[in-house]
């Protein structure tokens, strides 16, 4: 490997050049991908914080969650990266709120990984 990076740093030649454009197209990928996945990864971990103050509310038995909640979970969806459509006709329930965050956790993870996320889920709750 040290006779390249000489040849690199010694030879501005073909060898060179195609060292160098190698080597920078690796830096273009890498940060293209860490670019892509770092926003999926910052919703994954909100939707795992949305989801721990569900499951409180769940063990605490509280019958349905708070407006502050509901906004919480509205502005993960409008952040997403696919289309997550959701239809709400009443209030959401603890049980209902976490159903919906595992499908959102499923999609992104599927979008971390390459794989198109399901076509638009809707989850509609009764009133």
């Amino acid at each position: 490997m040290e006779s390249v990076e000489i040849l690199h740093r010694d030879a501005p030649g073909p060898m060179g050049s195609a060292c160098m454009e190698i080597r920078l197209a690796g830096e273009r990928f890498a940060a293209e991908r860490a670019a892509a996945g770092g926003g999926t990864a910052s919703l994954l971990r909100r939707s795992d914080e949305i989801l721990a103050a569900l499951e409180e509310l769940n063990l605490r038995r509280v019958r349905l969650v708070p407006e502050s909640g509901v906004s919480q979970l509205a502005a993960l969806m409008a952040d997403l990266p696919f289309a997550y459509r959701w239809r709400l006709g009443g209030r959401m329930t603890p049980s209902h709120a976490i159903d919906m965050v595992f499908d959102i956790q499923d999609g992104l993870l599927r979008a971390i990984r390459g794989a198109q996320p399901e076509d638009d889920v809707v989850l509609e709750m009764a009133s």
